[in-house]
């Protein structure tokens, strides 16, 4: 099978190889110049076009099979000509992957428009290979892969993969009974009336925190109240100044050491799973960020802050830690409808929860961790499976076959 591939040039990360295979290809290294190379039966050409042209989707599409990585942001306006190409070349079949950027969505905000993905999905000759599960379109594939690998060595926006390579430092740091639960902004219903249930609530073995120093909390005495946390993990002032956001330069580094080697658990809230942004509730755009997958990249046992989040598990390919659950809140998360929306009558429960985790006894605790631990290794094995040694290019042999 021969293949035409646009990826940004420098970089080798493997969505259509793996880690092993990547051998195949350093001898190939020339600047300027396409690099041609094969991998078990296929055949690739590797397009070799500037950064300007690819980022303008000033993109030579070739005939048969092409495959274009989408690895950065781009202007919206920009890919709707792009798009209208490709449709007009129906001799050549496009895969594009539209990998995930932190806090964004695929580069663009157009992409939050869902008439322009129906729009994709009538396109014959064109195939998205995307990170949201729940959204079904007729050529848009989903695979776990997209999103595991998007945030593995994306230092250039933040250093999610502190996480990755302080495993080693998590595992030997001695920990006691203790679960982590940290909050940076107030900014939704959810994250409101968690704190709120959690108010004044004291327990030794629950290193809870709300940022003091951000000013989205602070700038609201009802929000103000609730903060409980000051450090220099979030002075942003001590090194420039921000939106507000209270956080540092640095501050996933920061953040490991402070918050994430300390605990053996972790309470975990997601940015996009269950707002009460309308827009960000809707199916289409529902898929982690970087808080779960940092956790599944350490290696470290968690629950969810929601219902949505926690039915991705199953979706990504990874196993939810019932140990740590209350037989309540896991049925009310397990058999949550993914269209309910604006329904908090879980965080009850989820309180509850947290209380009890905080609160067994030691034997009990051991126990229900020991499994959690256990379950956590062999997702992290999962993790590792998917970056190092799943290619994408999997998707596209059984699509065209």
């Amino acid at each position: 099978m021969d293949v035409t591939i646009f990826q940004h040039f420098k970089n080798i990360e493997p969505y259509f190889w793996t880690k092993e295979e990547i051998d195949n290809i350093k001898d190939t290294f020339f600047l300027y110049e396409d690099r041609y190379f094969t991998i078990n039966d296929v055949n690739y050409k590797w397009k070799y076009i500037n950064e300007e042209r690819f980022m303008d989707f000033n993109i030579p599409l070739e005939r048969g099979i092409n495959i274009v990585v989408i690895h950065s942001g781009f202007a919206s306006w920009k890919i709707l000509p792009f798009i209208k190409k490709i449709q007009s070349e129906n001799d050549k079949i496009v895969y594009v992957v539209l990998t995930k950027l932190v806090e964004d969505y695929w580069g663009s905000a157009e992409f939050k428009n869902e008439e322009l993905l129906k729009e994709l999905s009538e396109i014959k000759n064109v195939r998205i290979i995307w990170d949201v599960p729940f959204y079904k379109l007729n050529n848009f594939i989903f695979s776990p892969k997209v999103q595991i690998q998007s945030y593995f060595l994306i230092g250039k926006f933040v250093d999610v993969d502190t996480y990755y390579f302080g495993r080693d430092v998590f595992l030997k740091y001695p920990k006691e009974y203790r679960i982590g639960f940290h909050i940076n902004k107030l900014s939704s219903k959810l994250r409101y009336n968690v704190a709120r249930g959690l108010q004044n609530y004291k327990n030794k073995n629950l290193f809870y925190t709300v940022n003091s120093d951000c000013t989205i909390n602070t700038n609201r005495n009802d929000l103000n109240e609730l903060c409980n946390f000051q450090t220099k993990l979030y002075d942003s002032y001590l090194q420039y100044k921000t939106d507000g956001s209270g956080t540092t330069s640095n501050w996933y580094m920061r953040q490991f050491l402070e918050m994430g080697i300390k605990s053996e658990m972790e309470v975990v809230y997601e940015t996009s799973t269950y707002t009460d942004d309308e827009k960000i509730n809707e199916l289409w755009l529902v898929k982690w960020n970087e808080k779960t997958i940092k956790h599944l990249y350490l290696g470290k046992p968690f629950i969810h802050c929601d219902p949505i989040a926690h039915k991705l598990m199953y979706e990504n390919e990874m196993i939810p830690y019932r140990s740590l659950y209350t037989n309540e809140l896991w049925d009310i998360y397990d058999n949550w409808d993914i269209n309910r929306k604006n329904d908090y009558t879980f965080v009850d429960e989820l309180i509850k929860n947290i209380k009890w985790l905080s609160e067994m006894d030691e034997s009990e605790w051991s126990e229900r961790i020991g499994e959690a631990t256990r379950i956590a290794e062999i997702n992290k094995n999962k993790i590792d499976n998917l970056i190092f040694n799943t290619s994408l290019m999997d998707i596209v042999k059984s699509d065209i076959y």
